[in-house]
This record gives structure tokens, sequence and C-alpha cells, in this order.
């Protein structure tokens, strides 16, 4: 069960700084993917990403507006193709974590993981999908793919 808890104990917000849209950056998502069992851990394998691909579509929003989603959505920040900015803000919540995955020290995390009882009780098909969940959420460079 431990598996099904993180992806559902988080929230992000976007606040749009600047209007956003497909030509200056806006974030892209695929709609009702948090619905896809074990997504978080799918979009790992690069030819599920590829398959999903052609479904991201872009947010578009004007100065003000909000985005609210939890990680469960697939989701990643567009290209910025224009010469205006696009700036935002992003709060994030992992409930137990509190950080971004993007700034989690994985080979730490992992250290402390290990020594952790819960963790060793898990079994090695459960420890592997916990830790891939742990990982950045994307495997592509958004510089090439948008």
């Amino acid at each position: 069960q431990i598996n099904n808890i993180l992806p559902y104990f988080s929230i992000q917000l976007l606040i749009a700084s600047d209007a956003m849209n497909i030509n200056n950056g806006s974030t892209e998502i695929i709609p009702k993917s948090h619905r896809i069992q074990d997504i978080d851990v799918l979009i790992h394998d690069k030819s599920i990403y590829n398959e999903l691909e052609p479904y991201f579509i872009n947010v578009e929003l004007e100065q003000g507006d909000f985005l609210i989603f939890n990680r469960r959505l697939v989701h990643r920040g567009g290209k910025n193709i224009s010469s205006k900015r696009r700036n935002s803000l992003i709060m994030q919540c992992v409930w137990l974590w509190g950080v971004g995955q993007e700034i989690i020290e994985y080979d730490e995390v992992l250290k402390y993981l290990k020594e952790c009882k819960e963790f060793i009780k898990l079994n090695e098909n459960e420890k592997q999908t916990f830790l891939t969940r742990l990982k950045p959420p994307y495997p592509a460079d958004i510089k090439k793919s948008t």
C-alpha cells in the first residue's frame, strides 16, 4: 500500500506572473492522466513516454491565473520559443517529503531508506516502485521535445 500513498499526498500550485501560452513555454499536461494507475512509475519507461507524447497540451494562462494539480497528472515545462518572458510562481508540497523532486539528493535518500525498518519490510518489487517515484518525473529533454 505504501506505493499508493505518495502520489496522492501532493499538491502543486502554479501562479502565472506573466501570460503563458505555447509560444512562451506554458506548462504542458496530459488531461486525465492522473487516472492512469501507476503513471508516475510508468512514465519512466521511454516507450510509454513516447506513446504519450502526442497527448500533451499547453495550458494557456493569463497573468494572475493559476493551475492546481498533483504529481499524478503528467506534466512538464514547455520551451519558450518567443522573445517574451514567462515567469511563474510554483509552490509544491509533497507530504512527508516536503521538497521538490528536482532537489532531492537521491543517493542520500537511498542511504537512509536502506536503514529504515519500514522500507526493509517491503518486497523487492515494492522497493523498486517506491524508489522510482523518488527519481525526477520525466525522462525527456524538453528542449528537444517542444
